[in-house]
């Protein structure tokens, strides 16, 4: 029964992290925290299938190794997930720079950390006609400045 508890709170826990990915534009990268949570599905399928064969003592130190991964995994994503999500990051700005939400370009652009904090920025791009004004908004923190094009 531990086994079937353990494997419904991992489909749980996976669908969280998949609903909630387009939601910040994949930021952090979702692979990061699936990986895990399939392996222990995994385990768990296994533990399912081959318990018999198994000492008590191996079942209980894989079980609680999955435990653990299982509190450790979403409580790392939930601290990882930035305090705005793209959506957020659009009305912010249409809102400051005077901007219609029509004009933002409807495909989801993403800069890869380069800085010193490593942390992902949301690159909006607004289309002014013949133009575009690429802004850069930091999610963690709410912060954003037009982009310089060289």
């Amino acid at each position: 029964m531990m086994y079937v508890i353990i494997f419904i709170i991992t489909l749980f826990e996976i669908a969280y992290v998949v609903v909630n990915s387009p939601v910040y534009a994949n930021v952090p990268p979702v692979a990061l925290y699936l990986i895990p949570l399939i392996i222990i599905l995994v385990v768990v399928c296994c533990l399912m299938k081959f318990r018999p064969r198994m000492s008590k003592v191996v079942r209980r130190s894989i079980l609680t190794v999955e435990i653990v991964g299982l509190l450790i995994v979403p409580t790392a994503y939930v601290r990882d997930v930035p305090l705005y999500t793209y959506g957020e990051a659009r009305e912010i700005i249409s809102q400051r720079e005077k901007v219609f939400p029509e004009q933002f370009s409807k495909r989801k652009l993403l800069e890869l950390p380069h800085r010193e904090d490593g942390q992902y920025l949301y690159v909006l791009k607004v289309n002014t006609g013949q133009d575009a004004i690429y802004y850069e908004f930091n999610p963690y923190n709410g912060g954003y400045h037009q982009r310089i094009e060289e």
